[in-house]
């Protein structure tokens, strides 16, 4: 019955950070598409019945998934992994960074802040 368990707990663990990243993702893509007029999405977040996330969460979001079109994205890596690779200035050089870790994983988890080859990460603003 421990398998069943421990194989449910990890289900579970799954199906929620996969939750997190989408909504990260919807979240994100909606705040670098919403172009409202200027003041309006502030406005917003001082709304009393506003429940969404924070503004500057908002803000953060909105930065990874802008970083990506949505063509770009990758589905099999978690929305931290973009936001790691949306500090690279070089397109071709973030987009790298993902290949590499959706290379199989021979060895445990490899850290992303490595990068390709061991080679420490750039961080380009």
């Amino acid at each position: 019955m421990r398998g069943v368990e421990a194989a449910g707990s990890a289900t579970g663990e799954a199906v929620c950070d996969a939750f997190d990243t989408t909504r990260r993702r919807v979240i994100g893509t909606w705040w670098s598409l919403y172009k409202p007029e200027w003041g309006e999405r502030a406005g917003m977040f001082l709304d009393p019945n506003w429940r969404g996330p924070a503004y500057q969460t908002c803000v953060n979001l909105g930065r990874v998934c802008g970083a990506f079109e949505i063509n770009r994205r990758r589905l099999s890596l978690s929305f931290n992994h973009h936001a790691e690779a949306a500090g690279i200035a070089d397109e071709s050089e973030a987009d790298a960074l993902l290949d590499w870790c959706e290379e199989p994983i021979r060895l445990g988890s490899k850290p992303i802040r490595t990068g390709p080859a061991g080679a420490a990460i750039a961080r380009g603003g």
